[in-house]
């Protein structure tokens, strides 16, 4: 039977950001799904982070050593946000043993109870590699007491990628370049990638197995962090 782990990388916010309100949701839905699943015993949670970050993390996941870098160590003319390289986040994973699928969420996206068992359903299947766009849903939620009527919001479909499921074998040849998170581009790049390098790939654009806080589709991102991962994605 398949084992997987589950990486996101959490940061710590001021009550400005929307994931100030997002993030413990997000966290909370997570440990509920995999709590709810048959397969709990195949599913580990684990995070990296910058050491700053490491405040706001749960129990329930595992602790992954810190990042390092950020986009501003690689590009000199960025200032400002202090975002991980996407290629740093997903080779933590290297220190976990005895998986042989990797999830990657955002800290945004929160799961419904039936994520990892619709997951392994689709694995079962012989996909190598699942993407699932998320549910977009009211935003006035914000509260952890308010999941059961989260869950029960269908809310509409959303065209972005922010979910990522693919087995480990093909994270050596996904070419991320300089990649940052928290920017578009990023779901692009990774999409293009797994789409490209997957034996069977499966694109799961409209169930309700995953979910956004806010009605919001594309978020304008005309600075110097777009320019950055756009350059990078076309390179």
């Amino acid at each position: 039977m398949f084992r997987v782990v589950h990486i996101v990388n959490p940061v710590k916010v001021t009550e400005k950001s929307d994931l100030f309100s997002a993030q413990p949701i997000t966290f909370e839905s997570i440990l509920r799904a995999k709590e709810f699943s048959r397969f709990k015993d195949q599913i580990q949670l684990v995070t990296t982070q910058y050491e700053e970050d490491i405040s706001i993390i749960p129990e329930g996941f595992q602790v992954l050593s810190n990042l390092e870098q950020s986009v501003l160590d690689i590009n000199f003319a960025l200032k400002g946000k202090k975002l991980p390289l996407i290629k740093d986040v997903l080779f933590k994973t290297s220190e976990v043993s005895d998986f042989d699928f990797i999830i990657y969420t955002n800290m945004d996206i929160a799961l419904m109870p039936g994520f990892y068992d619709a997951v392994f359903a689709y694995l079962e299947e012989g996909h190598d590699v699942v993407v699932i766009n998320r549910r977009r849903i009211s935003g006035d939620y914000s509260k952890i007491s308010e999941l059961p009527m989260m869950y029960a919001d269908m809310g509409k479909s959303h065209p972005g990628f922010d979910c990522f499921v693919f087995h480990k074998d093909l994270l050596p040849k996904l070419i991320l370049d300089d990649i940052c998170i928290g920017i578009s581009f990023l779901e692009a790049t990774l999409v293009h990638n797994l789409f490209s390098f997957a034996q069977n790939p499966l694109f799961v654009p409209d169930k309700h197995l995953t979910f956004h806080i806010g009605m919001d589709v594309l978020v304008p991102r005309s600075n110097a962090f777009y320019l950055h991962n756009r350059t990078r994605s076309e390179e």
